[in-house]
């Protein structure tokens, strides 16, 4: 099988796991959530096999377009919410999970999914390496914002039922502790990013669009680990900074080179 036809069937795994988890959101059977979470990592398997095919037909890692990038998105999201599912069964969260992998695939649906010539700077070990942290850290920040969304959702004035607590604080302990894994892989690529830089084009930083902005999220996530520990901060104070640092994370991602100033950076390739 080609990899588009092997992505066709994961994406028809991830709709078939999205329309299982719905079906618990009604049902609260814990057999359909097994199904779900079983289709769903049945889906990523297959993901992953389909990388692999794309990495055995290009003869270089596929991860040097938005095609690519999108593919390693939405492969990542669904890795990190099995994880997670196996760790705190976060149940209620698997539908919009399924959804946020969906929408990668989706997206990279419309795209060229031709393999293109590759560029230069992109033969370099270190490419492996940066983009598929940079890709852990999204995905681990996209699980983050749904649990805080679901935080923001569910929380009401006046006083909670003791079920309702502990929904709240299984959402806030997920929306912080996927943060906190998310945090080092920022980290690591921008390390692994200026390391790149400097084999490909003789400077560690030069305050490129994509260079700046991805500061920019790392400071964010900063900023809620500061706010978080040193001060104290919890509840929902915390999930307004998480989405603002995913908002920021996403437009670095996919906004900024709808910017002028984007014409100008050496990461059009990306693009």
């Amino acid at each position: 099988m080609t990899n588009v036809a092997i992505l066709n069937l994961v994406f028809g795994l991830y709709v078939l796991a999205a329309v299982v988890y719905g079906a618990f959101l009604l049902l609260r059977s814990n057999g359909v959530w097994l199904a779900g979470l079983g289709l769903l990592s049945l889906g990523a398997l297959t993901h992953l096999a389909a990388v692999i095919v794309r990495w055995v037909e290009a003869g270089h890692p596929p991860f040097t377009n938005l095609y690519e990038s999108f593919i390693c998105f939405s492969l990542m999201t669904a890795l990190v919410y099995v994880g997670l599912e196996l760790k705190y069964r976060p149940r209620k969260l698997g539908l919009f999970a399924c959804l946020l992998a969906i929408g990668g695939l989706a997206y990279a649906k419309r795209l060229d999914p031709a393999i293109p010539p590759l560029m230069p700077a992109l033969n370099s070990r270190w490419l492996t390496v940066h983009v598929v942290v940079y890709f852990a850290a999204y995905a681990a920040l996209g699980i983050s914002f749904i649990a805080w969304v679901a935080y923001l959702v569910t929380t009401r004035k006046g006083e909670q039922e003791t079920s309702e607590n502990d929904r709240l604080q299984l959402m806030e302990s997920i929306g912080h502790q996927t943060i906190v894994v998310a945090f080092p892989l920022l980290t690591l690529g921008l390390i692994t990013g200026a390391v790149w830089a400097e084999r490909a084009w003789g400077r560690y930083w030069g305050w490129d669009p994509k260079e700046t902005w991805a500061l920019i999220t790392w400071i964010v996530y900063a900023f809620y680990l500061h706010m978080r520990y040193i001060k104290g901060w919890r509840g929902r104070r915390m999930a307004f900074i998480a989405a603002v640092g995913f908002a920021v994370a996403m437009f670095t991602f996919l906004g900024l080179k709808y910017l002028p100033v984007s014409e100008q950076s050496i990461h059009i390739y990306g693009t």
